[in-house]
């Protein structure tokens, strides 16, 4: 059995062209994972965005339900090992990821959001607007807490990662995406910023600096 990742793509963008630039194939072909590249279609989406602000995908159903449907039918085709199914996005993709991760958590080994939003983030395409500018003023710590109750004791890792210089989405954003994975883990956090970190590290690579923030829940990343 080999491990699958789901690969979703952002605005603008098609699956063998996200799968182009990030080189995943080759990282994929090297270590025996399979890559599950799901593509929205101009039908759903004139600029290929991803609808994570439509109610019903917001709410587990919609895109993120056809998207999960298709994790399904690839476990049904190949040997995939049901405890190492890894859900990744960027953008618009990220906000996708976050909304299936969050309604089907127990799916996923681990969920990666860059430059995304928190599932819930908004409910229309006006709000979804505002949320990647300003930040979400839903209350997500209360949507991940809800979605923890639905699903029982999970535990859910989750990677944020988030440029300061990003014009198209609002760093607050990454911020909930914490507040949201701590309470999806079981965590005491609410509004939209999260807790201080139970660890932080700053170091360079070239002229840019990473600053690497970790959060336990329970004594678990």
């Amino acid at each position: 059995a080999v491990p699958l990742l789901v690969w979703i793509h952002g605005c603008r963008q098609r699956a063998r062209d996200f799968a182009a630039g990030t080189r995943i194939r080759a990282h994929a072909d090297a270590r025996g994972i399979a890559v599950l590249m799901p593509e929205q279609g101009r039908l759903a989406n004139p600029m290929r965005c991803w609808n994570w602000f439509d109610p019903a995908t917001a709410d587990g159903r919609g895109e993120a339900a056809i998207v999960l449907a298709q994790v399904e039918q690839a476990c049904d085709i190949l040997a995939i090992d049901a405890s190492r199914i890894w859900i990744v996005g960027l953008s618009s993709g990220a906000a996708l990821a976050a909304a299936i991760a969050l309604h089907a958590p127990r799916r996923f080994a681990a969920l990666a959001c860059h430059s995304g939003l928190p599932a819930g983030a908004a409910r229309d395409a006006r709000e979804a607007r505002d949320a990647m500018a300003h930040g979400t003023r839903r209350d997500v710590a209360a949507i991940g807490a809800a979605a923890r109750r639905a699903a029982g004791d999970v535990r859910l890792p989750v990677l944020v990662l988030q440029g300061v210089e990003d014009t198209a989405v609002a760093s607050a954003n990454a911020d909930a995406l914490v507040v949201q994975a701590i309470a999806l883990n079981g965590g005491a956090t609410s509004g939209a910023a999260p807790p201080p970190p139970d660890a932080e590290a700053r170091r360079a690579i070239g002229e840019r600096v990473v600053h690497q923030a970790d959060w336990l829940v329970g004594g678990r990343l």
